[in-house]
């Protein structure tokens, strides 16, 4: 297969005069991003009955339905998998204790520090913005990145992104990110479908939130221990960004939103709560999103087709 080079793609035509930022700054962008990224709901369910949704988001990256996302939505599918063993030992050894009609001080003993645990995962789903929609060739990168391939009939937007050449990352620069945060989806499960059904809010609303790059981080990732590169930006992330786009002014995007760090700012602060007074620690919120480098490099490596500026 021969390698596929990113297309370069100038952005000098979007870009106003030196020090004029207009009050709609983002305003473009934003309807830009909104082209590519999409929701991604996931759905689960636990042994005691439990049954919950979160919302994320994923950037599709061409024609032939390639997306990315953040990799910890795949949690849920993993812990789903590692349940299942652990369910399937204990209900093996029920089974086995009924079978042989034990009574109940034997029964008692046979299952003796065997207890099933309320939140094991029992059933797991994703929508990917769309009934009908599936994915193949997950492939799961260090650092908190996810790559996979839509399947099904996907609407195709009228463009895809252009990731910001990484060689030049300036500190100070204003870029948005963009989610669907702030969004609750009631979820149920019906028993004799074997399948989840979620009551979508009138509108599933797209939420920018912006702030500036603040800088470039080498950080440790969190399963893998593995040194990763990340951008920082001065606002946090919210739930529902994460595999969200974070781009600029231009709608060039520069990163994908992942998660929020924690500064200590070295100065508790204190409150008064039912005549008691509460110390709590301040801290900066700022989030951090997988690196262009990163994206570049992956998507490069596994041929996958992409845009990117000059």
């Amino acid at each position: 297969m021969a390698e596929v080079e990113p297309r370069i793609l100038g952005t000098e035509s979007h870009i106003e005069s030196p020090g004029t930022l207009p009050s709609n700054m983002f305003s473009k962008a934003c309807q830009l991003a909104s082209q590519f990224t999409r929701p991604l709901v996931v759905s689960t369910r636990t042994y005691d009955g439990r049954v919950e949704a979160g919302v994320g988001a994923y950037i599709l990256l061409n024609s032939d339905g390639w997306i990315i996302t953040a990799g910890h939505v795949f949690a849920s599918q993993i812990k789903l998998n590692q349940d299942q063993e652990a369910m399937k030992g204990y209900l093996g050894l029920v089974s086995e204790a009924d079978s042989q009609q034990l009574g109940s001080k034997e029964r008692r003993r046979k299952l003796m520090g065997q207890k099933p645990d309320g939140g094991w995962l029992t059933h797991q789903s994703f929508w990917w913005g769309k009934d009908g929609l599936g994915i193949a060739d997950i492939t799961l990168i260090p650092g908190d990145l996810a790559i996979t391939r839509l399947v099904g009939d996907w609407e195709r937007p009228t463009a895809y992104p252009v990731f910001k050449n990484p060689t030049n990352l300036l500190p100070g620069t204003s870029l948005c990110k963009l989610g669907f945060p702030l969004i609750e989806i009631p979820c149920s499960f019906d028993e004799q479908r074997n399948a989840f059904g979620l009551s979508f809010p009138q509108n599933l609303a797209f939420f920018p939130l912006d702030g500036i790059l603040t800088r470039e981080v080498l950080a440790s990732d969190p399963t893998t221990g593995k040194i990763e590169r990340y951008i920082e930006t001065s606002s946090p992330g919210l739930k529902g960004q994460s595999g969200g786009p974070i781009f600029d002014r231009d709608g060039v995007v520069w990163g994908m939103q992942v998660r929020t760090q924690h500064h200590p700012l070295g100065f508790d602060t204190s409150l008064a709560v039912d005549a008691k007074t509460k110390v709590g620690s301040q801290f900066l919120n700022v989030g951090w999103g997988v690196h262009a480098q990163t994206i570049h490099d992956v998507l490069k490596e596994r041929n996958i087709a992409f845009d990117q500026s000059c």
